[in-house]
């Protein structure tokens, strides 16, 4: 069974979401999280533009506020959408790399990069709003979020 993209992207969009209203519900919002979330906006904008063959604006490690993050993070699951409907998704995309090295990789594997870089990075922001004394979110799992049919 092949991996539905639009599934996993639409499952990102919901999991960082998730982590956007944790955050405004932290009394002072954790900056090293926001940070963080911030990086994963940037990141999955970085491979995104990879995918559209242009050129990123955020960088990887752009300074947001959460009203931003959870903007760009809604208008990105759009852009991704648009991408897949338009590109064979086994197709293999040239880009160049952080290092200026000329690379390729198919939409699926750049989706999947996006999903897994950013679930890596929720676990984080979860330990610190933890550390913090606040609650994360109670799950950003794929099962459970399919399972409550939240993406």
């Amino acid at each position: 069974m092949m991996i539905n993209i639009e599934q996993m992207i639409r499952y990102d969009r919901w999991a960082n979401l998730a982590c956007v209203t944790a955050l405004k519900h932290a009394d002072l919002a954790n900056q090293k999280a926001v940070g963080i979330l911030g990086h994963t906006v940037g990141i999955n904008e970085m491979w995104l533009t990879r995918a559209e063959g242009a050129n990123p604006t955020l960088g990887a490690w752009p300074s947001v506020t959460l009203a931003a993050a959870e903007d760009w993070t809604i208008r990105l699951c759009a852009r991704w959408i648009s991408v897949m409907e338009r590109t064979p998704k086994d197709l293999n995309l040239t880009y160049c790399d952080s290092r200026g090295q000329q690379r390729a990789n198919s939409l699926t594997e750049l989706v999947q990069e996006v999903v897994l870089h950013a679930a890596h990075h929720r676990g984080q922001i979860a330990l610190l709003l933890r550390i913090d004394g606040h609650e994360p979110p109670a799950s950003t799992d794929f099962i459970p979020g399919l399972r409550s049919n939240l993406f």
